[in-house]
């Protein structure tokens, strides 16, 4: 929704917005007035709310107990693009990574095993890579066993992807299919009227 929608410009240069901040705190106004002010959003701002926002993840995750596990995600962007996302993980606390565009290079194995060699940094630090289970993060896994540094590692595929896949493919079944088709009729029927609506609310809170 921030993204998509623009909610960081549409937000701050609403006239409105602008009088409000002016009331709360007269300086802020001056130091964002200007012809530039679009460019000092998408710039110098941002780039110091992301520098926040990474310190903030990095020192939770810090605190969190344990070593941390790396988890690397192919898919698209809204674009087409593919992109591989990078997390780290410990017991209870999940971060945003990174980002890794794939180019005009294939997804390849070896391609992936360059990308997780990228964030490792000091190995040590880690006890497991966490991919979805295909043929290129087998060969990925392959090539990150080969490096001594990573002797120490886990490398596992996701059981989230395996679930989703099983979950897919059992959809796909009649019965099931049908079935899917009416549920989603009858909550689309319901949530659409108010009145039954707030009667299913009351039934299910009783």
């Amino acid at each position: 929704m921030m993204l998509m929608c623009h909610l960081a410009f549409s937000f701050s240069t609403n006239p409105y917005f602008r009088q409000f901040l002016k009331v709360l705190r007269p300086n802020f106004e001056k130091q964002l007035g200007g012809s530039g002010f679009r460019k000092k959003i998408a710039g110098p701002l941002l780039d110091e709310v992301h520098e926040e926002a990474k310190e903030i993840a990095k020192e939770t995750l810090d605190r969190a107990m344990g070593k941390i596990t790396l988890g690397i995600d192919g898919h698209k962007d809204g674009k087409g693009r593919s992109l591989e996302t990078v997390t780290e993980a410990k017991l209870g606390c999940s971060t945003f990574a990174g980002c890794e565009y794939m180019k005009t290079e294939r997804a390849t194995g070896e391609r992936l095993a360059r990308t997780v060699i990228s964030y490792l940094g000091t190995a040590v630090l880690y006890i497991a890579v966490v991919a979805d289970n295909t043929g290129n993060n087998d060969t990925m896994f392959k090539e990150l066993g080969k490096v001594a540094a990573y002797q120490h590692l886990f490398f596992l595929g996701c059981y989230v992807h395996i679930l989703d896949l099983l979950v897919e493919d059992i959809a796909k079944l009649t019965a099931f299919a049908d079935l899917s088709k009416d549920t989603h009729f009858i909550i689309s029927f319901i949530k659409k009227h108010s009145i039954l609506y707030e009667e299913f609310l009351e039934s299910k809170n009783k």
